[in-house]
C-alpha cells in the first residue's frame, strides 16, 4: 500500500474500444493503494461504466471529443474522475432505487451500478458544459487479502 499520493491523468478518444485501456489502468493503479481484488474489480467496473456513458451518451462517439480519466490515490483511498465534452445531464432522475423490472433491462442501470460498487458517487457540471463523474472507494483490505493484492500486482 502506498502512503504517497499518486495521480494519473489520460485523455481518450470517444471510442468504446479504449475501455480496455481504462480497465487495465484502473486495475493496476488501485492495487497500489491497498484495495483488495473485489474492491479493485468494483472500482474498475464503475469506472468503465462512467467512461462508456461519457463516450456514448455525452460525446456521442464524436471524433472531435475526448474523455478525461483522472485517478488519484493515497493510503487506502482511490478516487476517479471522468469528464466528458457533451451537453451534460440531470442525474437526479437516476438516483432512485431500481425495481425488479429495472434490474432485468439491458440498459439504464449504469448509475445504479456505480453507486452499488463505490463508497461515493457524485456528478457535477463543468463550466464547458460537460459533466464530471467523481467516484471514491476506501479500501477495507484485511491481512489475509495481501496475497491477493500481490497476485493482482503480478508479484
Amino acid at each position: 500500500m502506498s502512503d504517497h499520493p499518486g495521480t494519473i491523468e489520460i485523455r481518450l478518444p470517444s471510442q468504446l474500444r479504449f475501455l480496455g485501456v481504462v480497465d487495465a489502468l484502473v486495475q493496476s493503479f488501485s492495487a497500489e493503494f491497498g484495495l483488495g481484488a473485489d474492491e479493485i474489480n468494483n472500482v474498475s467496473t464503475a469506472t468503465i461504466e462512467a467512461a462508456s456513458n461519457a463516450v456514448e451518451h455525452a460525446n456521442k462517439f464524436s471524433e472531435n471529443k475526448q474523455v478525461l480519466l483522472r485517478l488519484r490515490g493515497r493510503g487506502n483511498v482511490v478516487e476517479v474522475e471522468i469528464e466528458d465534452e457533451g451537453e451534460g445531464f440531470d442525474p437526479r432522475p437516476y438516483e432512485r432505487e431500481l425495481g425488479t423490472e429495472d434490474l432485468l433491462k439491458l440498459r439504464g442501470r449504469g448509475i445504479f451500478i456505480m453507486r452499488s460498487f463505490m463508497d461515493n458517487v457524485s456528478f457535477s457540471r463543468l463550466s464547458s458544459g460537460g459533466m464530471r463523474v467523481h467516484l471514491r472507494k476506501v479500501g477495507k483490505t484485511t491481512a489475509g487479502e495481501s496475497d491477493t493484492q500481490d497476485a493482482v500486482r503480478g508479484n
